[in-house]
């Protein structure tokens, strides 16, 4: 299963200024990028936000939800919700 890889942004405390979840993410999931493109003028700081742009790529070791600050980054996948960060789920015995 994929995981669901969520980021506030209103959270965020700014890629440019921050940028942990950029840093401590091992499969290199996260992309920042800005929100709007203005033609011949420079895009503010401000304007940038974070994206789980290779989500597929995730292993969910959430060291992203470790190293955010601003607590703006959740990782989850169905049935691991209560999870502590750091555990592993074991794969389902097949029957």
């Amino acid at each position: 299963m994929l995981p669901v890889i969520t980021v506030d942004n209103e959270k965020c405390i700014g890629p440019l200024d921050c940028g942990n979840c950029l840093r401590t993410c091992p499969m290199m999931v996260f992309i920042t990028g800005p929100t709007k493109i203005w033609k011949f003028r420079e895009t503010d700081r401000k304007d940038y936000q974070v994206y789980a742009r290779y989500y597929d790529q995730c292993i969910t070791c959430r060291k992203c939800e470790e190293g955010c600050p601003g607590e703006a980054i959740t990782v989850s996948v169905a049935g691991m919700a209560d999870a502590p960060a750091g555990d592993s789920m074991e794969a389902p015995s097949p029957e």
